[in-house]
């Protein structure tokens, strides 16, 4: 019964708001709100509201780091914050449920109080957030920076994703992070003309991806930039023995990845023997 003079009371809060911060929002909290305001005939007052959702930008920059990027998770690892005495979050519905048929005040307190923490933790995670998506920030560690470039990415920023894929590459072990950061570097340097470029980095891709794909890049180099078919077709032979060793592809892709290789060599052998 209380629901319209909630809905009304958030509407009058959002008035001259231009900006709304949330965790898991867009995919939750915000149509739950929508389906609300429509069930009681309402104008829902966030269409023109910018939202940003840190659940996002938060898994490119950490899931790496993190067997779990909920918010607790990220609370602890990330932003060195514990809750003392804090009600679990998955007891929040029962809790409430409780309360609508008791009308007991203090049986709601927990809750309220988790949930101020959640906004609080948003202040300071978008805060961490920003800080790390800074393009000439210091970053702690290369997964951050793979984490930006992600980010930059998606988001259609070439020049300065390509700029934080190389940072994660200077610094990162091999592993994970630096064979995403190269090929992230790699695909944009490749877009961009940067042919040079794309050698030294696919010869890097070569020592720590045990799949076939850099050494077809550098194949492709070869033939077509250098015009040098016998570099060429060694590279391809080496994408070929990488392709045909077992376990080193999904056996999805490995079919026509051997074929199109096969076809590669075809090619390059017969640019070599009219050269």
């Amino acid at each position: 019964a209380d629901e319209p003079a909630m809905l009304e009371r958030l509407a009058s809060l959002l008035d001259g708001v231009t900006t709304l911060v949330s965790y898991n929002g867009k995919s939750f909290d915000l149509a739950l709100l929508q389906t609300r305001y429509t069930l009681n005939r309402m104008r829902f007052p966030v269409g023109d509201i910018t939202h940003v959702d840190l659940l996002h930008p938060s898994r490119r920059l950490w899931f790496r780091s993190l067997e779990s990027c909920s918010l607790s998770s990220i609370e602890r690892e990330i932003l060195g914050i514990t809750r003392d005495s804090d009600v679990p979050g998955w007891m929040i519905p029962s809790i409430y449920a409780a309360y609508l048929r008791h009308r007991e005040r203090a049986s709601i307190e927990p809750v309220i109080r988790h949930n101020r923490y959640d906004i609080l933790s948003l202040t300071v995670l978008l805060s961490r957030a920003a800080r790390c998506l800074e393009p000439r920030a210091a970053r702690s560690n290369p997964a951050e920076a793979l984490g930006a470039a992600l980010q930059y990415d998606s988001m259609g920023y070439a020049e300065t994703a390509l700029a934080l894929y190389e940072e994660a590459a200077r610094s990162a072990p091999a592993g994970d992070v630096l064979r995403r950061a190269l090929w992230g570097a790699l695909r944009l340097a490749k877009s961009s003309g940067a042919s040079d470029r794309c050698l030294e980095l696919a010869e890097r891709l070569t020592t720590g991806d045990p799949g076939p794909q850099a050494w077809v890049e550098i194949a492709k180099y070869h033939e077509h930039k250098n015009k040098d078919f016998g570099p060429a077709l060694a590279a391809a032979q080496a994408a070929l023995d990488l392709a045909q060793t077992p376990g080193r592809m999904a056996p999805s892709s490995s079919e026509r990845t051997r074929q199109e290789i096969a076809h590669r060599i075809a090619r390059l052998q017969r640019k070599l023997s009219r050269h």
